[in-house]
């Protein structure tokens, strides 16, 4: 059997060790979502909890709880903005 090569996968998101043995693997999924989109040239994550949750197969409320668990914890910060979706970084 082939090994999967990362270059040559359309996409993938990491699960951090460390959060999954303090939070869980549905926090380290946020987390590794998130952190996706932090890899963006503005270097933070503007997504809504909308777009995270069908990019995981969640709810928009489940990921709300994982991302207040990140903020909480210090893995994520969290900046609220007028009428628009939190940033995170």
């Amino acid at each position: 059997m082939s090994k999967t090569i990362l270059t040559e996968v359309d996409g993938w998101t990491p699960l951090i060790d460390s959060i999954v043995q303090a939070h869980g693997v549905l926090t380290a999924a946020v987390f590794g979502r998130v952190w996706r989109y932090c890899q963006m040239s503005d270097g933070v994550c503007t997504a809504s909890q909308d777009r995270i949750a069908d990019d995981l197969g969640m709810h928009r409320n489940t990921v709300g709880k994982h991302l207040d668990i990140l903020v909480e914890n210090g893995y994520l910060e969290k900046q609220d903005r007028d009428g628009r979706p939190a940033i995170y970084r």
